[in-house]
């Protein structure tokens, strides 16, 4: 069924663009826009139809699902369920969060899921965030870092948010985070909630000990200031002492001052490197790199394995900073 509707919907594409190559006329433009609605209606109903019909083909009843928007929170949320239920991720590694544009396939995976966690504050969910529930209707929402302090207001793309999204990069909102997504698996499974419990417990007791690592590998760097593209480590900064230097302004490159600014910063403080992230471009930042004299380091602030990441974004700014 579905692979009759997917060459159903390639054969009318395929049709209504022979159509609107050979409609050329005083009244073009007219019949440019007329058959532009009628092409974005039409894939609009065959991608919902894609999505129910593969959902009611293939959904069962003891399908245990739980879909969430990133890697980390994928690795959270895996932490608390076990293996019992299936956790899919729908940005796939090394996407952009502000600009992924989900699939037919992504569509189909919330349809069939029971629980969404929602991240928060990511561009990502804030424009399909709406169409997901439209989809899912039999699926829970949730948000489990609502009660999480947002701090370090920035900009994607021209778009301005009132937080640093990457709150999971701090253990203590983690932590906060967990006992939410406890509390919401015990609602929807009660059966299970004496095994919740126990991996909430269990994950809780290993936050605290990489908590503990954590201050001990930075404490000698407390009051440091690193230099970064995207200010991406403002929980991480704000929860071990450190000063986050950004280089880039409300989103855009950074403009000749402010450069001049950074370049003075760089040399006052002994800075030998920029971060920067994996989903962003290292062209711009080598760039400025290179015009500083130093390093540039690229680190993921979306890796899946938060606590292994945790102790590398710590490790790279040991091996790039001046103790006190």
């Amino acid at each position: 069924m579905q692979t009759e509707i997917y060459h159903i919907v390639d054969m009318k594409l395929r049709n209504l663009n022979i159509l609107h190559i050979s409609t050329r006329s005083h009244t073009q433009n007219t019949h440019h826009i007329h058959l532009n609605i009628l092409m974005t209606s039409f894939i609009m109903m065959m991608v919902t139809l894609i999505v129910f019909s593969s959902c009611k083909s293939n959904n069962r009843n003891d399908e245990k699902v739980i879909a969430v928007s990133i890697l980390p929170m994928k690795y959270i949320v895996e932490k608390i369920v076990g293996d019992d239920w299936t956790v899919i991720s729908i940005i796939p590694p090394g996407a952009n969060h502000t600009s992924y544009e989900p699939t037919i396939r992504d569509l189909k995976k919330v349809a069939n899921a029971k629980v969404y966690f929602e991240s928060e504050n990511l561009g990502f969910e804030d424009a399909w965030t709406q169409r997901f529930k439209d989809i899912a209707t039999n699926c829970l929402f949730a948000r489990p870092s609502e009660n999480v302090q947002k701090i370090g207001g920035h900009s994607h793309n021209g778009v301005h948010h009132g937080a640093d999204p990457h709150y999971w990069l701090s253990t203590d909102a983690v932590e906060m985070i967990i006992g939410s997504i406890y509390k919401t698996m015990c609602n929807i499974d009660p059966d299970n909630s004496d095994t919740y419990f126990m991996n909430f417990a269990n994950f809780a007791y290993d936050l605290k000990n990489l908590n503990i690592e954590l201050q001990d590998i930075l404490k000698p760097y407390e009051g440091s200031s690193f230099l970064i593209y995207h200010p991406a480590l403002t929980y991480f900064a704000y929860q071990y002492n450190l000063k986050q230097i950004a280089i880039e302004e409300d989103g855009k490159e950074p403009s000749a001052s402010h450069l001049a600014e950074i370049i003075n910063f760089a040399g006052e403080n002994n800075i030998t490197a920029i971060f920067y992230q994996k989903q962003y471009s290292g062209q711009s930042v080598n760039t400025i790199a290179n015009e500083l004299g130093i390093e540039a380091v690229c680190f993921d602030p979306m890796a899946y394995n938060l606590e292994e990441n945790l102790k590398d974004i710590a490790n790279h700014i040991v091996a790039n900073s001046t103790a006190k």
